[in-house]
């Protein structure tokens, strides 16, 4: 993750980590031991998982400029890294649409 991060600091993009661990201060830790320095979220009550329906790990998630899953990928192989930067580019390049971000933000809340 960290070469992926990166490779696309200069670029409209953004990792989000989401730990499923249960000691906040482990899993400080560990960000800092590992040089995380991207955005963290402990999900401490499961509902970010239970939202995008995470039960293995760790899962990738990409998602477009719209908020559209271009690629979920659960589980860690050589090819990983860059079938995470394939998808990447790709949803770089679809164009924002506010109509359809505002169709998702609208299901989400029914």
């Amino acid at each position: 993750m960290a070469s992926i991060h990166k490779k696309f600091s200069d670029r409209p993009f953004q990792i989000v980590g989401v730990s499923s661990d249960n000691d906040e201060d482990k899993w400080k830790a560990f960000i800092a031991a590992q040089k995380m320095n991207w955005s963290e979220y402990i999900d401490l009550s499961g509902s970010v998982q239970a939202v995008f329906e995470v039960h293995e790990f760790p899962t990738y998630i990409v998602l477009d400029r719209g908020g559209v899953i271009q690629m979920r990928q659960s589980g860690l192989g050589p090819e990983t890294g860059e079938e995470l930067q394939e998808a990447i580019n790709k949803a770089l390049k679809k164009p924002y649409n506010p109509e359809s971000s505002q169709a998702i933000a609208t299901k989400g809340q029914n």
